[in-house]
């Protein structure tokens, strides 16, 4: 449903299959519970070695993520998992394109056309066994929400229709660069894309 095409893309306290190590060293963070469902019982060696992976859609909310690159974070609670909010910023700033022309951007106006823009996709991944799961984010109501990275102020609007798996509307206003929480809220049968910046606590689901 939503997680389909929110094909759902952090880096923190331990980057694996990566060439370049990165860790939090700032205090601007957003920290991640992990909410257990069960759905990977039987199927991983080590349960408590789940991971969140992150990567890259550049140019476009939906779609599927680039084979590279790929960041893990350890979602185990003694590591106290949390997004290094600088750095993965840093990081996603090289990725970031204008919207491209795939389809999948139809019915979506980006002003000014020129900002550049990535969106984070998330999965649920058991690297060390090379298994990935369907996995996401959730705010503190259970609200869906995907992360991305914008280089300038700018608007994004415009409705998606997705059949059977939902309509969404977007109202994204961004205040100027940096990553931003896309929560998507639930109301009169469709979803509204709405952009907040903040450090609150986010649920990664695993399923």
């Amino acid at each position: 449903m939503m997680m389909k095409h929110l094909t759902i893309i952090f880096l923190a306290l331990s980057v694996l299959g990566c060439a370049n190590a990165i860790n939090p060293n700032t205090k601007e963070f957003i920290p991640i519970s992990a909410i257990p469902t069960g759905a990977t019982e039987g199927r991983i060696v080590s349960p408590d070695k789940i991971y969140l992976e992150l990567g890259v859609i550049p140019g476009a909310l939906y779609g599927a993520p680039y084979n590279e690159p790929s960041w893990y974070i350890d979602l185990y609670p003694e590591n106290q998992p949390e997004i290094d909010v600088t750095v993965l910023s840093k990081a996603l700033k090289k990725y970031a394109s204008k919207m491209t022309g795939n389809p999948i951007n139809n019915g979506l106006v980006l002003e000014p056309n020129q900002t550049k823009f990535v969106r984070v996709s998330t999965f649920g991944s058991a690297p060390n066994e090379f298994i990935r799961f369907s996995g996401g984010l959730e705010d503190e109501y259970g609200n869906f929400l995907v992360l991305a990275y914008f280089d300038r102020k700018c608007t994004l609007r415009g409705t998606k229709d997705f059949g059977e798996e939902g309509i969404y509307h977007h109202n994204l206003v961004i205040d100027g660069p940096g990553l931003y929480k896309l929560i998507a809220t639930y109301s009169d049968g469709a979803y509204t894309l709405t952009a907040e910046k903040n450090n609150k606590l986010i649920y990664a689901v695993v399923e």
